[in-house]
């Protein structure tokens, strides 16, 4: 990398280099974002930019890396280099669970340079569709990513078997909660949470009915409009539930597709 900068640069783009390698990503940006002032050339630019970019992912800093490759001037640089940032820009999306906006990314990319058989491309057009659900579109790209690269897997078993596990049905989770409180919670196999939901109201019905003896409308009726509160509520948490449950199963899913694809072809791990 350093070939391609003026003398005057070289010892502060080794400095951030050498940051990197030791993945002490803070000090590595600072010395690119100097590198980066010290040039004139456009595509020099955008290659410090990048790689401050990627300083930043690596800390987890998603909207300051988005930022940084956006002061890139897209307009004169290479295109082998333009193209990389669309996939860069694409994979920062996904990471950052915008799959609508990565997908915009990878369509610019195959717009521009038609490379619909590019392994990253690929490999994010399965890890997205995986991520929404649409299966059968994952599998199809997970099918011609391993062909491209030559990996024998048999990807039949493998989304087979994903769709053996037994995913939790949310309007299920909250129709048993208003059916009896906690069922929904114990359905999405949160015991204790359910059986919690459970004694909550059945203390609040007690002391509703209580108060209806005694003669204390005024209690009860606020007890009432609680019992009511909890009921609702439980629903709308057992049906969260669902969904949590099934999203950490397919985010599950989602790394082992990726694990599969970047071992087997040596990728970094976003």
């Amino acid at each position: 990398m350093t070939n391609n900068f003026s003398f005057s640069q070289i010892d502060l783009v080794q400095k951030a280099n050498n940051y990197f390698v030791n993945e002490n990503f803070t000090e590595a940006a600072l010395m690119y974002e100097k590198s980066y002032f010290l040039s004139d050339n456009v595509n020099e630019k955008a290659i410090l930019l990048e790689k401050k970019s990627d300083c930043l992912k690596y800390q987890n800093k998603i909207d300051e890396a988005f930022y940084t490759l956006d002061r890139i001037n897209y307009n004169v640089i290479t295109d082998s280099l333009k193209s990389n940032l669309y996939l860069k820009k694409a994979f920062l999306a996904f990471i950052a669970a915008n799959y609508y906006k990565s997908t915009n990314y990878l369509f610019q990319f195959n717009q521009q340079f038609y490379d619909s058989l590019n392994l990253e491309y690929l490999l994010l057009k399965t890890l997205i569709y995986n991520s929404t659900e649409n299966f059968e579109e994952s599998k199809r790209y997970f099918d011609k990513y391993c062909e491209v690269s030559n990996i024998k897997i048999n990807s039949d078993s493998i989304y087979t078997e994903f769709k053996l596990k037994k995913l939790k049905n949310p309007k299920l989770a909250k129709n048993l909660s208003y059916i009896f409180p906690g069922l929904g919670q114990i359905y999405t196999g949160n015991f204790l949470t359910g059986i919690t939901n459970t004694i909550i109201i059945a203390a609040i019905i007690t002391y509703t009915a209580y108060n209806i003896t005694t003669q204390q409308y005024s209690a009860a009726a606020f007890s009432t409009a609680t019992f009511f509160q909890v009921w609702i509520g439980g629903g709308k948490n057992a049906t969260n539930l669902a969904n949590e449950y099934n999203n950490n199963i397919n985010f599950e899913f989602t790394n082992n597709i990726k694990h599969i694809l970047t071992n087997n072809y040596n990728y970094e791990e976003y």
